[in-house]
């Protein structure tokens, strides 16, 4: 005889199963870093959002600022610098911790960047510094 119960499975108490991903926004104009870093943010429990540019990441960012835990950008990119970037999502969400990231920035930019309270990685990177400054966001 078939049960016809339909009663729901019974709650898997997993924090794996239970826990909501993190998000994150990563604005890099250069593909391949941007998918390397892509892969080490997914590799410590983020989903990933990533944009090319920071015009795109800025429009990104007014539609899913509610929904994300964190923001990293390149600091040196062309038509809007990643520290235009910062100021423009300061201005919407300056809430969210955002994390600047170069390898070439001027000196001027260096300050700027170290002297923010919020993080600061050298390019290039690896992925158990990235992961030690995630845990301080």
């Amino acid at each position: 005889m078939m049960s016809t119960d339909a009663s729901p499975p019974p709650a898997n108490d997993d924090p794996r199963f239970t826990q909501r991903r993190k998000r994150a926004l990563l604005v890099e104009d250069e593909d391949m870093v941007r998918k390397v870093t892509t892969r080490m943010l997914e590799s410590l429990g983020y989903d990933v959002i990533a944009a090319p540019n920071g015009h795109t990441g800025l429009m990104r960012f007014r539609n899913e600022h509610d929904d994300l835990d964190l923001v990293m950008t390149d600091v040196s990119m062309p038509e809007m610098t990643g520290l235009e970037f910062f100021d423009a999502i300061q201005a919407i969400n300056p809430d969210v911790p955002v994390v600047i990231c170069s390898g070439r920035a001027s000196e001027d930019d260096l300050v700027h960047c170290v002297a923010m309270p919020r993080g600061f990685l050298r390019k290039p990177y690896r992925r158990a510094e990235l992961a030690e400054l995630l845990e301080a966001c």
